[in-house]
């Protein structure tokens, strides 16, 4: 979040200016320079896409850009409910589970457009599995040690009071004899 947040107040002057060359680059470059965003789009406030930034993964199995559009359902309520509330949604983009997040460029109160980039789940459920993973490798791990430790403890449990047994047999042994 704070990164759209950052890019709506760096947006405000560019909009202003109307530097959409500057807007284009500076999705573009966090598109393609962060791996789990797989998304950037800038809308106008009118909802016209201005600038729509996609993955190099993605590339190969894009749908086309206005499909893609369509895909996101972005109508006049989401951006009425995103201005007075969530700024942020989860949503399946081409086969692939995004949450996305939002934050609108505000000028002279008037809502100018929205900055909106969608980052892959992907590597978070990824990372999940793998601690996962760790963990059941540790916990096993872990029952084996006290398991080892457990028999050991057993054994020489064992050897001790047999010895002990001994030791307090052995007389009584003698005495009956």
């Amino acid at each position: 979040q704070i990164l759209v947040d950052n890019h709506a107040l760096a947006m405000r002057g560019l909009v202003d200016e109307n530097a959409v060359s500057d807007i284009l680059r500076l999705v573009n470059r966090t598109v393609h320079e962060d791996t789990e965003i797989e998304y950037g789009v800038f809308l106008e406030g009118d909802l016209t896409p201005l600038v729509v930034a996609r993955t190099k993964y993605q590339a190969s199995k894009q749908s086309p850009r206005e499909q893609f559009i369509e895909s996101l359902a972005i109508d006049s309520a989401l951006i009425e409910y995103e201005l007075t509330g969530t700024k942020q949604r989860e949503l399946v983009v081409d086969g692939q589970n995004v949450y996305e997040f939002v934050a609108h460029v505000i000028l002279d109160g008037e809502d100018a457009g929205s900055v909106r980039y969608g980052v892959s789940t992907a590597p978070m459920v990824e990372a999940i599995e793998s601690a996962r993973a760790a963990s059941r490798v540790n916990s096993n791990e872990n029952i084996m040690a006290l398991a080892v430790l457990g028999l050991l403890a057993i054994g020489l449990g064992y050897i001790v009071t047999r010895q002990q047994s001994r030791r307090i047999t052995e007389p009584i042994g003698i005495l009956t004899d």
